[in-house]
């Protein structure tokens, strides 16, 4: 969040919330994929008594529900930051098609999260997730700036 508020203080000279709405579907895209990184390697934290935030949750707790609530908000919130304050161009609802990404982290998610592998193959989605709604919403805004050429 913060490179997104410093580069909008230097261009704009202030912050307003719609900068902060607009920057919430990349944050928590973040969060996701760091989150599931920590669920790959909660067993060696363990073992090295390195605590993370997963930690503080049960396996189950933190990997089938913690994991889809983070799946599920960045859509609201990418949905909420086109309707809502206006924060995104709409074409950013584009970003909506990765949605099978977060289909296929939710099954595995909830199904086999002691699976390191498949837990593997849910960070590589979390990743294309962040990478998708990163690349929409960047074409999107320059999208605005041609049109008004």
């Amino acid at each position: 969040m913060m490179p997104i508020l410093g580069a909008y203080i230097i261009q704009a000279g202030d912050l307003t919330r719609t900068v902060y709405l607009a920057s919430l579907p990349i944050v928590v895209s973040t969060g996701l994929w760091v989150w599931i990184s920590e669920l790959i390697s909660r067993s060696d934290d363990e073992s090295s008594a390195y605590t993370t935030m997963v930690m503080l949750f049960p396996v189950h707790f933190a990997s089938r529900y913690v994991t889809t609530i983070l799946t599920i908000l960045i859509y609201l919130i990418l949905v909420l930051a086109v309707f809502g304050r206006s924060s995104l161009n709409p074409l950013s609802l584009t970003a909506l098609l990765s949605i099978c990404f977060a289909l296929k982290i939710i099954s595995i998610s909830m199904n086999e999260y002691s699976n390191n592998k498949k837990m593997r193959k849910a960070r590589k989605y979390a990743f294309l997730i962040h990478l998708t709604i990163c690349i929409i919403i960047i074409v999107s805004s320059l999208s605005t700036e041609f049109t008004k050429l």
